[in-house]
């Protein structure tokens, strides 16, 4: 494997969780080393990931300047989630130093947009946007949305989608989940719809996502066959799915433009997707009278 002559990669978020694993190997494996730089105090547990920096602003703000000043002939370039208040302090750091500054936008645009973020979190957002060399974006939408705030930085697309390994297929007479919902909660994804399309009682569903304050909610009268998760690996859960759902309002998906209304599949979970809530709960009866 090349090593790089400039190997080291900061990259600075609120905690390390176990989706940044598969970043963190693809930077290896390409010759880069990767240091993670993480604000939030529950961090302190996830240290062999990277560092946990000090909670006081200036204490903050006096390690990074020591530890940027000393790689910064080593440092490749750094990332910032624009999501965080301190995140332009850390921008100003980089720039300090003339490293190349890498944004990675990780839905916070769908926030700052609909003004769903505090004020001074969207002006964070807004510079991170607007003075970072690159942005990495992962879902179609946010070129729109960059184009509404009047952000001329340059964009790189990288959809966040993953192979899934091979696995056995489980016969659909033998699957014991009708149907799967893997995805964090946020507001455009229409929890609510699925909750509503789940009054006919089923043999079991799951739910698989991080709650947010918005959408916890709506779970404290959720169906006693719907089952809750916390963040998992879904693969052993597609298997096991006859229908895997994604209702929402906000429909791009990784590889194409619009909304689309979907009963098909193959070599797993039929996929029922719909931009529009009635015609989602049209598209839930079918499959409720064959599961």
């Amino acid at each position: 494997m090349e090593v790089k002559q400039k190997r080291y990669v900061f990259i600075l978020l609120d905690i390390f969780l176990k989706k940044n694993h598969i970043q963190h190997h693809i930077l290896i494996n390409n010759g880069y080393y990767p240091i993670w730089l993480q604000c939030s105090t529950e961090a302190k547990s996830q240290q062999e990931h990277g560092l946990v920096l000090p909670n006081s602003f200036f204490a903050r703000t006096f390690f990074l300047h020591k530890l940027l000043f000393k790689y910064r002939n080593q440092i490749h370039h750094v990332e910032i989630y624009p999501g965080g208040r301190y995140a332009p302090v850390f921008l100003l750091l980089a720039k300090l130093f003339n490293l190349k500054v890498l944004c990675v936008e990780r839905g916070d645009l769908y926030y700052l947009v609909h003004k769903k973020y505090k004020w001074l979190t969207r002006i964070s957002g807004l510079l991170i946007y607007r003075f970072s060399a690159l942005i990495w974006t992962r879902e179609l939408y946010a070129k729109e949305y960059l184009e509404k705030l009047n952000i001329k930085t340059e964009q790189r697309f990288i959809h966040n989608v993953i192979q899934l390994p091979e696995f056995c297929e489980i016969p659909y007479a033998e699957k014991d989940i009708d149907f799967l919902w893997v995805n964090s909660l946020k507001d455009f994804r229409k929890l609510e719809w699925f909750l509503a399309a789940l009054r006919k009682p089923l043999q079991n569903q799951k739910l698989d996502g991080k709650y947010y304050k918005s959408q916890i909610d709506l779970l404290a009268n959720k169906p006693s066959n719907l089952q809750t998760l916390p963040y998992t690996s879904p693969h052993e859960y597609y298997r096991r799915a006859r229908f895997f759902v994604l209702p929402t309002s906000l429909v791009y998906l990784n590889s194409g433009g619009g909304g689309w209304s979907i009963f098909t599949g193959a070599g797993g979970p039929r996929v029922l997707l719909n931009e529009r809530m009635d015609l989602f709960q049209h598209l839930m009866k079918r499959p409720m009278q064959i599961v």
